[in-house]
């Protein structure tokens, strides 16, 4: 019985893992996604005012 507590409690952590890596790997895009807009906005403003 305990064995299987702790099999499970261990893919409980495994599954807590992977959420909080995929949460930080889309922050990390988002955040890149962000910067990419903000220099696309600024070129455009670069090319308005040629």
């Amino acid at each position: 019985m305990l064995k299987i507590i702790e099999q499970q409690t261990d893919l409980i952590r495994q599954k807590q893992l992977n959420a909080a890596v995929k949460l930080s790997i889309s922050h990390a895009s988002l955040a890149e996604l962000e910067r990419i807009e903000r220099l696309i906005d600024k070129r455009k403003k670069e090319l308005e005012n040629s």
